[in-house]
């Protein structure tokens, strides 16, 4: 049995309601997971809102929760990092990379924060390297 498909269970399964600003997530007992022993579960989490758009988004591939519950966003078409307020404000961009045609194209995804929330880890997917902006 795969490491991603749940064991049968007689406890139900519940869907969640979450909070990117609050970070912060509720069990929603009302909704129940339609699920059948050795199929995977599935549940529909909506469609969500828009929390920002276009400026200086340019195909954002990576996501992670910053301090203070900023956003931080890398582009795949450009090379840069994005910083978006809860409210959706873009406020900084910079680029970390320059590789490429053009410059940055399809380098950058993923990102985490280091454990003391005072750096980024990030791919490079041009050089083929897992680099840190601190």
């Amino acid at each position: 049995m795969s490491a991603l498909m749940p064991k049968a269970s007689s406890r139900p399964m519940v869907a969640a309601t979450c909070s990117v600003s609050t970070a912060q997530c509720t069990s929603v007992p009302e909704t129940p997971v339609s699920w059948t022993p050795g199929q995977a579960a599935t549940v529909s989490a909506g469609t969500g809102r828009v929390v920002t758009a276009n400026g200086a988004l340019n195909a954002p591939l990576g996501l992670t929760l910053a301090p203070a519950g900023h956003l931080l966003a890398v582009n795949a078409d450009d090379g840069r990092i994005v910083e978006v307020t809860p409210a959706g404000a873009q406020v900084a961009s910079r680029f970390l990379d320059r590789s490429g045609s053009p410059p940055g194209a399809g380098a950058l995804f993923g990102l985490a924060l280091t454990p003391g929330g005072n750096g980024v880890y990030y791919v490079d997917d041009a050089t083929n390297e897992l680099r840190l902006l601190h």
